[in-house]
């Protein structure tokens, strides 16, 4: 199965506050107020090019592609996406954590157009998301991979689900294992294997609190993605 690049570039950097005399809880509080502290991640798992938005933001994206949008209102965010002049029901996602929401042409239809969602836990889960009408099955010909590489060692771990060997169609399954347990820091390069194909590595560029969530987005065929979860505060 060829698989697109990792997304682990949704990695958000957010420069420390140093202001004197302000507490941790001060530069939260500020970032909270000033910086955007929704974040909506964005996949087009559709299978043609979309437009997303978010609020008032806008991109285009082709198929299998990912883009953050970060929220500077105190509100939920409206997230939905078009194709041609023709657009899919609106989604409200709650204000004050990083979602994940993925558009596809098979799962939630609404007169032909669906989508997945999934939201921060906090506790560094990484899950299986199948956004497809059809069971993922994760067993030993299909295993999912996780490669991480740290100083020229690389750790595989393989990921196992708790509710058994298959993720149904339109839905997700928690991981035996946590992000603390892939061992994903700044200057990791990071790549998955499902099957036999793995994808193109991708460097992290920032230092990854162990209360991120991944989430590996099967898109159907050969397209899969993952996506770390980063909150603003989540890199104070």
């Amino acid at each position: 199965m060829k698989l697109r690049s990792i997304a682990l570039a949704g990695l958000l950097g957010a420069g420390m506050l140093m202001t004197s005399g302000c507490t941790e809880d001060d530069v939260k509080d500020a970032i909270n107020d000033l910086l955007k502290p929704n974040v909506v991640y964005v996949v087009n798992g559709y299978g043609s090019d979309i437009t997303a938005y978010a609020n008032t933001d806008s991109a285009i994206l082709a198929n299998t592609e990912m883009n953050v949008f970060a929220m500077s209102d105190q509100e939920a965010a409206d997230v939905y996406y078009t194709v041609g002049a023709n657009s899919s029901e609106h989604t409200s996602l709650a204000y004050g954590n990083a979602h994940l929401y993925v558009a596809s042409n098979s799962c939630n239809l609404v007169n032909g157009f669906g989508s997945v969602t999934d939201v921060s836990t906090g506790t560094g889960v990484v899950e299986l998301v199948n956004a497809t009408n059809t069971v993922l099955t994760a067993d030993s010909t299909n295993t999912v991979t996780v490669h991480v590489t740290n100083g020229g060692t690389t750790v595989d771990t393989v990921l196992t689900l708790q509710s058994g060997t298959t993720v149904a169609e339109c839905s997700k399954a928690a991981s035996t294992v946590s992000i603390a347990d892939l061992g994903i820091v700044q200057g990791s390069t990071v790549s998955v294997t499902i099957g036999a194909t793995t994808s193109d590595p991708y460097t992290v560029q920032d230092d990854v609190p162990t209360t991120v969530d991944v989430d590996i987005v099967y898109l159907g065929g050969e397209d899969a993605v993952a996506v770390p979860l980063v909150k603003w505060d989540d890199l104070i």
